[in-house]
């Protein structure tokens, strides 16, 4: 859980869902923050609280159950380590200063804020 916590700001479009909020959605999304700590979870106005887990999962079997995506869509690695719990999306691990996630079946990637504390 440690390594997800801070601000993250939504940096890149990565993939879409069969389904979902497609391009305009997509572009909203861009520079929004998503907060994350070990009592909640906020972005886009939304708040979500804990409990939350972290897990590695494969990601092509979560993608297909939770979002109805492939792999490919989301631009995954085979297995992930996952940030899910609350009633909130779940967060995809990429690496220490990036994390993915599906919003309204739009893939982003939110960078790590390094100007916040």
């Amino acid at each position: 859980m440690d390594d997800f916590a801070g601000k993250w700001v939504v940096s890149e479009v990565v993939g879409y869902a069969e389904m979902g909020g497609g391009i305009p959605h997509a572009k909203a999304l861009l520079g929004k923050v998503l907060t994350i700590n070990k009592e909640a979870i906020t972005f886009n106005g939304k708040t979500c609280k804990a409990p939350f887990g972290v897990r590695v999962v494969d990601t092509r079997t979560e993608l297909k159950e939770n979002s109805a995506a492939t792999r490919e869509d989301a631009k995954l690695p085979a297995k992930a380590p996952l940030l899910a719990g609350g009633n909130c999306p779940s967060f995809f691990w990429v690496n220490k200063d990036q994390i993915e996630f599906d919003d309204l079946g739009v893939f982003v990637r939110a960078d790590r804020d390094r100007q916040q504390p």
